[in-house]
């Protein structure tokens, strides 16, 4: 409903801003120890690797505000998907969700002992799923002469930001690697 909806929403949008917060003060903590006297060259490419880590996983922080955004004002617009649209897209999210827990599952493990299959098999899922439902799209405004161009665009919105969640997440399962 309308009422929870605003409730998440307003919660996404606080988180949202302490991810902020919170990239900049782990980034400026990191350049202020990689200062301190003479650094391994290990060292500064772990701080580097962690660096690109930290603006990622904020980076996701702020795709998902950006889908929740969309989410709203589909709602807002009262715009309504197809049955296939809106399994397509559950099947999307969940893909990207797996993925999401991998990357967990990554960063509390042995970073040297991490396996990249499961995320590159995720990340290629999550790519193949991203084409269908392209040429899903592509095929109800060919075919479908009522079509309402602000639907397609509001899906095709939804499904591109949990996209490029998924690429975030392999970009950081790829910075954790070269952690080690």
């Amino acid at each position: 409903n309308d009422k929870e909806l605003n409730t998440y929403f307003d919660k996404m949008e606080k988180y949202e801003e302490i991810s902020d917060r919170m990239q900049e003060e782990i980034a400026k903590y990191l350049a202020k120890n990689n200062h301190y006297g003479d650094v391994s060259k290990a060292v500064s490419k772990r701080i580097f690797a962690m660096l690109k880590i930290i603006d990622d996983l904020e980076r996701i922080g702020d795709r998902c505000y950006q889908f929740t955004r969309t989410y709203k004002f589909k709602k807002e617009k009262k715009m309504e998907f197809s049955t296939k649209m809106t399994e397509d897209l559950l099947e999307m999210i969940s893909t990207v969700n797996d993925a999401y827990i991998n990357l967990l599952h990554n960063l509390s493990s042995e970073y040297h002992l991490i396996d990249l299959s499961k995320g590159d098999e995720l990340e290629e899922i999550v790519n193949n799923t991203r084409d269908k439902l392209q040429n899903n799209v592509a095929e109800i405004i060919q075919n479908d002469k009522d079509v309402d161009f602000s639907v397609c665009n509001t899906y095709s919105e939804l499904f591109t930001t949990c996209e490029r969640i998924g690429d975030i997440i392999q970009n950081v399962n790829n910075s954790i690697s070269t952690c080690d």
